[in-house]
């Protein structure tokens, strides 16, 4: 039934920004699920590890069918699915297991130790800002954790501008002194687009999947460019993607 509130002119904006995040979350999230429900009404996604080129493991769609995209669900609605009577939930940062897996491909000493520390992102910025980890701000270990994550995907200065609101020459700056603070990870990058370009023009995952890169060969600039960062990030997300199956498969 209708309910009436009174509004400040003051808090009408923010109330009505609330009011619209919130019907977005209902109209495509929680409308949704009762199209995904099994006969025991419950959510059952499907993943997919060869959904992607780069070996990411996908989700797609609920056992019925009607969407159920785990893998883009809110945060708002997390905390409200329960596991049945005897089980539970687990998660699995993927994220975060791709700056191991670069870590663990490159050996930089610099991002290994980064790791061992108790906030790595926070660690990776100070060495970009040349500042101790306590010294460095939020702001700042949001731009050095952006930083990692755009040069494993081999986002370049434009789109790491983007995401910060920088000039784009202040973007390749950053992205140059990360390189230069972790010069085995940008070798193992630059290592790999050179991998790409040998016969039998493949890279491969830490388990042996093989990713083909014969389109660097191609005389559009625009399709070997996408290719060199396919060679540098599909083992990266690839390993990662095998690793989350090995733990949904065995439960460790």
């Amino acid at each position: 039934f209708p309910v009436t509130i009174e509004v400040k002119p003051s808090d009408f904006l923010a109330l009505l920004i609330m009011h619209r995040k919130a019907s977005k979350i209902k109209k495509n999230f929680v409308d949704s699920i009762y199209e995904t429900l099994d006969e025991d009404d419950r959510v059952r996604g499907s993943f997919n590890p060869v959904g992607t080129v780069t070996g990411r493991v996908s989700s797609t769609k609920s056992a019925r069918g009607g969407g159920g995209n785990l893998q883009n669900w809110v945060k708002a609605l997390r905390g409200q699915i329960i596991a049945p009577p005897g089980k539970v939930i687990c998660g699995f940062d993927v994220v975060q297991a791709e700056v191991y897996t670069l870590a663990a491909f490159s050996q930089d000493e610099n991002l290994l130790n980064a790791l061992k520390s108790e906030d790595m992102h926070r660690t990776i910025a100070g060495a970009i800002f040349n500042k101790e980890p306590q010294d460095v701000t939020d702001n700042e270990r949001q731009i050095g954790k952006t930083t990692v994550f755009l040069t494993i995907y081999q986002g370049g200065a434009k789109t790491l501008a983007l995401a910060l609101g920088l000039p784009i020459p202040r973007a390749q700056e950053i992205i140059d002194t990360f390189l230069s603070r972790f010069p085995a990870a940008a070798a193992w990058l630059l290592k790999q687009k050179r991998v790409a370009a040998q016969a039998p023009y493949f890279v491969q995952t830490a388990f042996g999947t093989r990713i083909s890169t014969a389109d660097v060969l191609s005389s559009d600039w625009g399709t070997k460019a996408h290719t060199e960062r396919l060679a540098c990030n599909a083992p990266i997300q690839g390993t990662a993607g095998e690793m989350t199956l090995c733990c949904i498969v065995t439960g460790k």
